[in-house]
């Protein structure tokens, strides 16, 4: 019977020797592969730089919507949800008027109620994203310019 628990017993520790290699192995690919990924970090946030538009973007703070002569309106689609609640929202939003006078960089500054925020916020880009302006003329070229435009969500 001893003899059978010292087998047993053999087994186990041959068993464990093995994982504990297994591990090890694991642990080595692991402790690698974090390595690596710490070294190519810099490259990875280089990479991950904005593309720049091709026109130089206005450097001053971003003007009224209301300044520039839109040509196509979209009005955002009121959230169904929000609609049966009866809840209003405005959503600020910032964006690039590019020389062809298309949208682009679409990005949201504040949302009011925040709450509230998801709902309104995807309606708003996704009709900005549909609007075109009158380029912006400067020293007798269209140029890129930074707007900000507000959009009131109401029953």
């Amino acid at each position: 019977m001893q003899a059978d628990h010292s087998k047993i017993a053999g087994r186990r520790a041959a068993g464990n020797r093995r994982l504990l290699c297994l591990l090890a192995a694991a642990t080595s690919r692991f402790l690698s592969a974090v390595v690596a990924i710490c070294a190519a970090w810099p490259l990875l946030l280089l990479a991950a730089e904005p593309v720049k538009p091709d026109a130089p973007v206005q450097q001053e703070p971003p003007l009224d919507a209301g300044a520039l002569m839109r040509t196509k309106v979209v009005p955002a689609d009121y959230p169904d949800l929000a609609l049966r609640h009866g809840m209003e929202c405005v959503v600020t939003l910032r964006f690039t008027v590019l020389p062809d006078g298309s949208t682009a960089d679409i990005e949201v500054v504040h949302s009011d109620p925040v709450p509230l925020f998801a709902l309104f916020e995807e309606s708003a880009i996704r009709a900005v994203k549909q609007w075109r302006y009158e380029p912006v003329i400067r020293k007798g070229q269209p140029v890129a310019q930074k707007v900000e435009a507000r959009i009131r969500f109401v029953p």
